[in-house]
């Protein structure tokens, strides 16, 4: 078993920050499929534990509330929501994974261990990577951040509940600045 350190009151804030974002109300199905007034939709793509890549593209929502799957790019932090329903996960979704940069997300490489990159991922157990979780690594490489943010990512994530367990998650985002397109 890993060595527990306490975090600092500050890294509390933003695990809390992190892991709680917001998303709208909770009424109506989703909505599959992107947005046709959008030229460019929001994507994530993950490949789990070197399994097959899966593309997640960002759904309308409309006339619903709630888009499935969800995807942000806000406050230094990237995110995917999939599978809405209401329950327990993060805003209602049973399907997580997002990226919170050390206060910038401008072009270049972030790690964990040296810049402080946060990761979780979500599929049921949840899985983190920080710098206060000596076993997680990760290495996320930013190739635009304008008006939209775009890169690609490795990842090895600890279970919070069985540190000795850990997965890889890889992939890309392509993602424009703001909340989602969801009404």
């Amino acid at each position: 078993m890993w060595p527990l350190r306490f975090p600092t009151p500050a890294v509390y804030v933003l695990i809390i920050a992190f892991a709680i974002s917001s998303c709208g109300g909770d009424n109506g199905p989703a909505t599959p499929g992107p947005d046709p007034r959008l030229p460019d939709p929001d994507q994530f793509v993950l490949s789990i534990a070197g399994g097959p890549e899966t593309t997640y593209t960002e759904a309308s929502g409309a006339p619903a509330i709630e888009c499935d799957p969800r995807i942000d790019r806000y406050f230094y932090q990237v995110h995917l929501y999939a599978d809405y329903t209401g329950g327990g996960g993060p805003n209602g979704y049973d399907y997580y994974f997002g990226i919170l940069f050390p206060f910038r997300d401008s072009v270049g490489s972030y790690t964990v261990h040296g810049d402080s990159l946060m990761a979780s991922y979500q599929p049921g157990p949840r899985y983190l990577a920080g710098p206060l979780v000596p076993t997680s690594d990760g290495t996320v490489v930013v190739t635009r951040s304008d008006d939209r943010i775009q890169g690609t990512f490795t990842m090895t994530l600890v279970d919070t509940q069985q540190p000795s367990t850990s997965i890889a998650v890889t992939g890309r985002f392509d993602i424009k600045s703001g909340y989602s397109n969801c009404p």
